[in-house]
């Protein structure tokens, strides 16, 4: 315990020695006289008061300090999901030596759960049931519940380390700096099996058109055999193709998919189970697509004709889902199509402003355009050449993705510098290979001599090289801010890159424009009520949590909003409360009921009045990621022990428990506890300051002292 002063401990006492000194002076000689006794009380009470009220000007700060000693705690947690389960031979291992082994240790220097998706209450070791039944493994789960451990000396760690949730748990191991072992249970040889391992398709998916999905099936120890893997469509059966498994274990399968009508489509491909193979339940993968209408509806707006209107034009309409309509000013009020752009604006799905505005396009025409890119989010290409009026385009200004200022009339040639960062940006993709190089080789384009910069929000996916001198400014954009989209590309002449790559037969500007629209048009439309899973597959008994957001109409967040949702199968319906959360959001949760695709619906009132509805698919059992894997993932396992000192044993117990009692002794961590009382802010020692003077002053009345 000890006092420090906002002053030199020397100067303290100096003072107190004064104060002491001028107390004794005072009371030497009194009138009227009294007794040696009362003299020295009176001193003393006076010193004390002076002292200590001296003592509070300069901040004194009690500090008590106590050495706590803590015992170590080691923790055990065990795996309770159900890949589990296909060790089966190996639970008694678990539930009899495993337990019998920790009992071992003094019940006070060890805890046991077990985990699955989260982290189980504290178990008593003499009653432990492992079911093996939790739907996902969480490992990072583990060590978020240890954060604030003050007592953690050790982590072990029972499981067949396949993780289906949550990130990799590598990071937060080290950081807990404390010896981790793992016991791996499983077994770690591959099994002879079939299953499906991944599945790719593209992001875009239109009615009508075929869309490639790439199956990667893998194989161990059937080689030679036959499958068949099918493909279904929201359950119903499609097509089928029969596979014959080589000595290469991987091996991609395509299907092309056409979509009939527009939604969200649940998609399933089957492999045919093989004899004495380990699992069947690794058989299947499903995925959940949305399928855009098909024949967009794009308007093309010329300001003035030019050779790339016909390039764009022809290349939109080379796809047979685009319904393309172009309008090219000639005056003021006359189109080389004779026919006024209103109505076709008003029902466009993307736009495309070539040239536009220029000179000859009337103001109420720019102010249309601005206001459908406002207020209908409608989606935008825009192409900037040397005949745009800049004074006209800065009525729109605010729609831009792009900012200028010193126009002028000239061009310089300029070539497109894609850099790294874009290099998988899906608007610049085509089939052939070498994109960066294909992109940066491109002929020169004429870019209008301005200075133009990019919107916060935009993205700049190719700059300006002129004269084999890379610079800063940009050349292509793409902006999607607000729920809005938009592609600007700030050159003529680009009908070039078409005729360049013809002869190569690349398919680059054909693919620019095609990726580019697609890209346009899937435009995240904002609404009022939105309700959505936190996944879209699950396990049976799995957890289900749903989030809503509600707005109103100018989307404002509410939060006194009353949610009535629900989970629907075409046997079941299970009724869903939401509780606010703030800021607009609300969540609820159920179990899931069963096996089977299900929709989650929701309507959102206010006073009574209904804001709005949302609907979503999600589905149950059919993909138990937990089955998935038929191989004891030993490497992580290894690596959570190497990285933090710890030590892997496989299917047994092996000296773990000498190792804990060990660290048990030379661990036991002591911890300094400090109290500081601010004394100068204390009430009571203010209190007993005027006590002092109180007392002093009651015994000088009443000897009746001058």
């Amino acid at each position: 315990m000890n006092i420090s002063f906002q002053i030199n401990g020397f100067i303290l006492a100096g003072v107190a020695i004064l104060l002491t000194g001028y107390a004794m002076f005072v009371y030497m000689n009194t009138i009227p006289n009294i007794s040696k006794k009362k003299k020295i009380v009176l001193v003393v009470l006076r010193i004390l008061a002076l002292i200590l009220l001296f003592a509070m000007i300069f901040e004194p700060l009690l500090k008590i300090e106590k050495e706590k000693i803590n015992q170590p705690v080691h923790f055990f947690f065990v795996d309770n999901s159900k890949s589990l389960k296909q060790f089966e031979d190996k639970s008694p291992f678990i539930s009899e030596q495993f337990l019998t082994e920790v009992k071992k240790l003094p019940s006070s220097s060890f805890k046991l759960f077990t985990f699955g998706s989260t982290v189980s209450q504290e178990l008593p070791v003499d009653s432990a049931d492992f079911s093996f039944t939790k739907p996902s493994t969480n490992f990072s789960k583990i060590f978020s519940s240890l954060q604030k451990e003050e007592t953690l000396a050790s982590i072990t760690i029972v499981s067949d380390g396949i993780i289906t949730e949550g990130t990799s748990p590598q990071y937060q191991a080290e950081k807990l700096n404390v010896p981790i072992f793992t016991i791996g249970v499983g077994d770690s040889t591959t099994k002879k099996d079939i299953s499906i391992q991944n599945i790719l398709h593209n992001e875009f998916l239109y009615t009508g058109t075929n869309t490639p999905f790439l199956i990667s099936v893998a194989h161990h120890g059937f080689s030679g055999a036959k499958s068949t893997l099918s493909l279904f469509e929201d359950n119903s059966f499609l097509q089928a193709k029969e596979i014959s498994f080589t000595e290469s274990e991987l091996q991609n399968i395509e299907f092309l998919y056409k979509p009939k009508s527009p939604g969200e489509k649940k998609i399933s491909f089957v492999l045919a189970p093989l004899k004495n193979e380990y699992s069947i339940e690794n058989n299947r993968q499903s995925i959940f697509v949305k399928v855009l209408a098909n024949k967009l509806s794009v308007v093309l707006l010329a300001g003035a004709p030019s050779a790339d209107i016909t390039f764009i034009k022809n290349s939109l309409q080379a796809d047979t889902n685009n319904f393309v309509r172009s309008f090219t000013q000639i005056t003021p009020t006359q189109y080389l199509e004779k026919i006024l752009p209103d109505k076709a604006l008003d029902d466009a799905d993307v736009l495309y402003l070539v040239n536009f505005p220029s000179s000859q396009t009337a103001n109420g025409l720019v102010n249309k355009v601005a206001q459908l890119i406002k207020e209908k989010n409608l989606p935008y290409f825009f192409l900037l050449t040397s005949s745009v009026d800049h004074a006209k385009l800065r009525i729109m200004q605010n729609e831009l993705p792009f900012s200028f200022s010193k126009t002028d009339k000239s061009v310089v040639e300029a070539q497109p510098v894609i850099t790294d960062e874009f290099l998988r940006n899906p608007i610049l993709q085509f089939s052939g290979k070498n994109v960066l190089e294909q992109w940066n080789n491109l002929p020169p384009v004429y870019k209008p001599n301005w200075e133009l910069f990019a919107k916060p929000g935009s993205e700049v996916l190719a700059k300006t090289r002129i004269n084999n001198i890379a610079l800063n400014s940009p050349l292509i954009i793409s902006n999607r801010l607000g729920g809005k989209r938009a592609i600007a590309l700030f050159a003529s002449d680009i009908w070039k890159w078409k005729l360049q790559k013809a002869s190569t037969q690349l398919d680059l500007f054909d693919r620019f424009l095609s990726n580019g629209l697609k890209w346009l048009h899937a435009v995240e439309q904002k609404k009022p009520v939105t309700i959505s899973t936190n996944k879209k597959f699950y396990s049976t008994g799995e957890k289900i949590y749903v989030t809503a957001e509600v707005y109103d109409e100018a989307f404002n967040a509410l939060n006194d909003a009353d949610i009535k949702g629900s989970v629907k199968s075409k046997d079941t319906e299970v009724p869903i409360s939401f509780s606010n959360i703030g800021n607009g959001l609300y969540e609820g949760d159920l179990t899931a009921p069963g096996k089977g695709d299900y929709i989650l619906s929701g309507e959102a009132f206010l006073d009574h009045k209904s804001l709005g509805t949302d609907n979503e698919r999600f589905s149950i059992g059919d993909l138990d990621y937990e089955l998935q894997n038929t191989k004891m993932n030993s490497d992580l396992l290894k690596l959570l022990a190497k990285e933090t000192k710890g030590k892997f044993f496989y299917n047994s117990t092996g000296n773990l428990i000498n190792i804990l009692k060990e660290i048990s002794k030379n661990t036991g961590k002591s911890k300094i506890e400090v109290k500081e009382y601010r004394l100068w802010s204390s009430d009571l020692l203010l209190a007993l300051i005027i006590f002092l003077f109180a007392a002093e002053w009651f015994i000088r009345k009443r000897e009746g002292l001058l």
